[in-house]
């Protein structure tokens, strides 16, 4: 931290704060301390439900109102934000404090330009228009955006998603905050853009001395980034300390156990925690899918003078799916795995001159199963989690009096008990809703699962699991999986074979381990050394 803030105040002070929701038997936050000075990034880490998130909202005066304060402190320039009235909390949100949050889309009005929103804040604390129009372009360039004076013209949806989250960035700083609370910012990005958003956020805070506080559950980007680190656990901080010392030393059991969870790029398959038995994966034998000189076209944006152009989202793409691999497939955003994945299911129909081959074994019911990144979208909110599996079972037309013996199986299957048949989704963990969804494609019994980015939303230990319980699964049933993912320590933790997709053409694909240890094309090597940047340090590197 290079920036001098021994004479100013801390960014916030939060004192003995602890908070239950109505309805809840245990607190949400239990005595919560903590201090943090400007210029400073504080990580906080934990899985869900630890209290991190909503010691954010409690920083920013967001609590819900079935959020009951029992007792403490949140000071933010002298001011306690927990007995603040609404005007006077609203007065302190972009002067002192402002929130990035992990989606950017949803943070932005789709119909208005991302120069009209970022100026909004700014006239909201008094600018003219002029002068917010001139500000915006100049936080534009603040935040490394390409050709500033003219990007503010564009739409969200006409934004990649690293710029996005420039522009959201550049609407936190548009007031000049001493504080900015970053929660799990850069989710769902891909590994080179984390690493410009994060190279950013550096820059900024020791230019502006701004204090950061992140909010994450990705440890190698907090053990780079952060310069002290808060671990919590059921609404407690138990344990605290400086970046390199907890990561290279950490004294609770807790913290131990969730650096163990974390997959490691520089870590080979055979080095593997696995619960499954030992032995090698499977030897591919048929192929199940195959593709040949696959083509997606979109037409291009063009102003009004230029001629029809296209977009090529997939450039004679050749690739094959054996029968019981894992097939990673990774690339930046806008590299084309979504595409290619939605091809595969049937969801988008490639160019005339494409060729998708789906080889369906003899039991198979269906020939592709998805298993999305957010189970929450996906799962029926009103309907039991029995209700859900049974009328994918009657798709598949199992007969109506076998059908909750096989939910029941498929639920035992994943590791989740019989009555949680019973269940709604809002009543089950992330890590379990995404469980449910896995078991939901079982029911499908297809040739080809294709998994989109099942664990990016989970926290380290929960994502572990899920990507055990998959292997586990492959083995028994000899499942065949085309796995999208932008983080390449799940890709080295599950994968037989990788697929790297860079705008639009296929670049590398090979076994995992030969394609990381001899990248043969630049891009692949540009994917490896990013993923490696943000990885958590091997605890000899940081007590060396």
């Amino acid at each position: 931290m290079s920036y001098n803030s021994a004479a100013k105040e801390p960014a916030v002070e939060i004192r003995n704060l602890s908070i239950r929701y109505r309805g809840s038997n245990g607190l949400a936050i239990e005595g919560l301390s903590l201090t943090l000075e400007p210029g400073e990034c504080l990580g906080i880490v934990g899985e869900s439900g630890s209290g991190k998130s909503t010691a954010g909202l409690a920083i920013m005066g967001y609590l819900p109102a079935s959020a009951e304060i029992l007792s403490g402190e949140v000071l933010v320039a002298g001011s306690d934000v927990t007995k603040l009235d609404r005007r006077k909390r609203r007065e302190l949100r972009g002067r002192r404090i402002s929130m990035v949050y992990q989606s950017p889309m949803t943070a932005l009005n789709p119909l208005m330009t991302v120069g009209d929103q970022v100026a909004e804040a700014l006239t909201v604390h008094g600018h003219s228009k002029a002068q917010a129009h001139q500000a915006t372009v100049r936080l534009f360039e603040q935040v490394r955006m390409p050709d500033p004076a003219d990007i503010g013209r564009r739409y969200p949806h006409q934004l990649s998603g690293g710029q996005l989250q420039r522009v959201v960035i550049a609407m936190a700083l548009s007031c000049k905050p001493d504080l900015i609370i970053m929660d799990e910012p850069t989710t769902g990005l891909d590994v080179t853009t984390e690493a410009a958003i994060l190279s950013l956020i550096d820059d900024l805070r020791r230019e502006t001395g701004t204090a950061i506080l992140l909010i994450s559950h990705n440890l190698g980007l907090v053990a780079k980034h952060a310069d002290r680190v808060a671990v919590m656990l059921k609404g407690c901080v138990v344990e605290q300390a400086s970046a390199r010392e907890l990561f290279a030393n950490p004294t609770h059991e807790y913290t131990r156990a969730l650096l163990e969870a974390v997959p490691k790029i520089a870590e080979p398959k055979g080095g593997r925690v696995s619960t499954v038995k030992d032995g090698a994966a499977p030897t591919p034998k048929e192929t199940v899918l195959g593709i040949r000189s696959l083509n997606v076209t979109f037409p291009a944006r063009r102003s009004n003078n230029d001629s029809p152009k296209i977009f090529k989202a997939l450039d004679h793409v050749d690739l094959d799916l054996h029968k019981g691999e894992i097939l990673a497939i990774v690339g930046e955003s806008g590299s084309g795995k979504t595409t290619l994945s939605r091809v595969v299911a049937g969801l988008h129909r490639p160019d005339f001159d494409s060729r998708i081959d789906l080889r369906p074994s003899s039991t198979a019911s269906s020939d592709v199963a998805m298993v999305f990144q957010d189970p929450t979208s996906t799962l029926n909110p009103a309907r039991t989690i029995g209700w859900t599996l049974k009328r994918t079972l009657a798709s598949a037309g199992v007969a109506r009096d076998e059908r909750a013996d096989r939910a029941a199986k498929l639920l035992e299957d994943v590791k989740l008990p019989a009555h949680y048949m019973s269940r709604l989704p809002r009543e089950l963990s992330g890590g379990e809703r995404q469980r449910v969804s896995i078991s939901r494609a079982l029911a499908q019994n297809p040739s080809v699962f294709i998994l989109d980015e099942p664990t990016s939303a989970l926290d380290v230990s929960v994502q572990k699991s899920v990507l055990n319980l998959l292997l586990e699964l492959r083995d028994r049933y000899e499942l065949s999986i085309l796995f999208v993912t932008h983080d390449l320590g799940v890709v080295r933790y599950i994968a037989d074979r990788i697929a790297v997709l860079y705008r639009g053409e296929l670049v590398a694909v090979g076994d995992v381990e030969e394609v990381f240890e001899k990248p043969d094309h630049p891009y692949v090597s540009q994917l490896i050394n990013a993923s490696m940047a943000n990885q958590m340090p091997r605890r000899d590197e940081l007590v060396a």
